[in-house]
């Protein structure tokens, strides 16, 4: 379960960064980075630290939560079912 979303939030992050124009460089930096976390998280042969991602994924809805209210859904959604699996 909790690999399925992460595959659906790591849609959705790049999903974001391909369609908005309201992110400026910084932003688009810290998705990035939250991307790679995901990919990282996801590859079978990275051992599985996910203290780094649930942090990554905790400041980017404080920081997105005013300016992007859609993009911080996903993102809680996300720690939801991570939480749920026990990650």
């Amino acid at each position: 379960m909790a690999e399925q979303e992460l595959r659906k939030l790591l849609d959705q992050v790049r999903g974001e960064l391909a369609k908005s124009n309201k992110l400026d460089q910084d932003e688009r930096d810290k998705l990035r980075a939250l991307a790679a976390d995901i990919e990282n998280r996801l590859d079978p042969d990275t051992p599985n630290d996910d203290l780094p991602l649930l942090g990554g994924l905790q400041d980017a809805v404080e920081r997105f939560q005013v300016s992007h209210p859609r993009l911080t859904t996903f993102l809680s959604d996300a720690i939801s079912a991570l939480s749920n699996a026990g990650i």
